[in-house]
């Protein structure tokens, strides 16, 4: 019998994508392969076929081989254009229309939040911009369970805060040996947790 081997590997890869909403068209095979193959290796598996056979059984090596292809960059505010946006443009506004509905509860959705960056980054953009005495909560998911675990934590090294002002580093950062914590104060206004955007309705 004549097994195609490409097919059976993209089969595989069209799956493991409509299993996590992560878009692989836009990886190169040899890495897609690469990181797969040791998957399989460590799961026993000897070609594609078998290998999608106990992604389908087992939901925790579904996660393990999502965790492996995931690539995350892992830098704040790293375009500063959309921050600088959100400060000037929609955090003003939503100023404005809870103003006029005299309410200071202000609730934000952080999709797809990698390793924390982005709510963070919410975070000290709402509290720099909105009254202290605002109410701010946001809530932040990811598919990725390593990266929610690493986000949780808030620990970023020095390269990871570059674009950040040292003023705002000071503020809201403490030193952890020679990388820098979130300060709890401002985590305790985050909540992580894994979320689908595939599967699961959104977040309201």
């Amino acid at each position: 019998m004549v097994v195609n081997i490409d097919n059976d590997f993209d089969f595989l890869v069209r799956k493991i994508s409509k299993s996590s909403g992560i878009i692989l068209t836009g990886y190169r095979d040899s890495y897609l392969k690469r990181r797969i193959d040791l998957r399989m290796k460590a799961a026993g598996a000897d070609n594609y076929a078998a290998y999608m056979g106990l992604l389908e059984r087992d939901q925790h090596e579904m996660k393990e081989v999502i965790n492996a292809l995931t690539v995350n960059v892992t830098e704040f505010m790293r375009d500063k254009t959309p921050f600088l946006f959100f400060r000037e443009e929609i955090l003003p506004d939503i100023m404005e229309r809870k103003n006029k509905s005299k309410s200071n509860i202000v609730r934000f959705w952080s999709a797809a939040c990698s390793y924390g960056e982005e709510p963070y980054s919410i975070v000290i953009c709402s509290k720099e911009v909105l009254p202290e005495d605002w109410s701010v909560s946001i809530y932040a998911t990811d598919i990725d369970e390593k990266c929610l675990e690493g986000a949780s934590q808030g620990i970023y090294s020095k390269e990871q805060l570059k674009n950040l002002d040292p003023l705002l580093i000071k503020k809201y950062f403490e030193p952890s040996g020679e990388d820098f914590k979130v300060r709890n104060i401002h985590k305790l206004l985050i909540r992580f947790k894994k979320h689908d955007l595939t599967s699961e309705p959104p977040i309201s």
